[in-house]
């Protein structure tokens, strides 16, 4: 059993934690209400922390066990939320018209868009709406943003543009099978229909394409 309170990860994270806290508090400021709760919150949360970790250096002998379990926590606490904020960005060009934007995955000789530890990227959409990746379909971002060049976002409600995800799915070209992820562009009414006549004809549509897929492993 351990008589003395030694520094921690737990112990120096909730120390930050209400300095940070009592610097960002607002005292009778109009419109901080939720700002101050906040603040409220994060002092709270952070006394418990000091509590517990109090209570398991008082009963535990191995401080540097202690240590390495209390930074790995620290380390996904921080971890977990960068990687949900993950986010990648197709941008369009002007006056794209085509339907759809699609991303085929695996494809050998084409760029890497990303790693599994990629936070964001930014791409540019040829006007074909047809992204090649080396990239393979479970290591890329899910969390999609798609705007035109000029920095215009679709999916406001003044924009008379919009996209939504449309389809997860395989693509059998010339003996191999590559996976492809879409998106459909269009106005605010038509964009939310899909149905499965639709997924079957992009699908034709890009195999019909396949040499677009087909040149860039020729070239290795």
């Amino acid at each position: 059993m351990s008589l003395s309170y030694q520094i921690t990860p737990f112990n120096v994270v909730a120390f930050l934690a209400i300095v940070f806290a009592i610097y960002s508090y607002r005292p009778n400021i109009q419109g901080d209400g939720y700002v101050n709760f906040g603040v409220f919150v994060l002092i709270i949360v952070s006394v418990i922390v000091l509590l517990g970790d109090f209570l398991f250096q008082r009963f535990t002998d191995n401080y540097a066990l202690l240590v390495k379990v209390e930074a790995v926590i620290v380390f996904l606490l921080f971890l977990i939320p960068t990687l949900s904020s993950r986010m990648k960005t197709l941008v369009l060009p002007q006056g794209f018209s085509n339907q759809y934007v699609v991303t085929i995955y695996g494809v050998e000789g084409a760029p890497q868009f990303c790693s599994k530890w990629t936070r964001s990227y930014k791409k540019q959409v040829p006007p074909n709406g047809i992204l090649l990746t080396s990239t393979l379909f479970e290591n890329d971002i899910s969390n999609t943003n798609i705007k035109y060049h000029s920095g215009e976002n679709l999916n406001t409600n003044e924009s008379m543009t919009r996209w939504l995800p449309f389809d997860e799915n395989t693509l059998d070209c010339n003996g191999k099978t590559y996976r492809y992820q879409s998106w459909k562009i269009d106005n605010p009414t038509e964009v939310y229909k899909r149905t499965e006549e639709a997924i079957k004809a992009l699908k034709e549509s890009l195999e019909k394409q396949c040499k677009v897929v087909l040149e860039i492993e020729r070239k290795l």
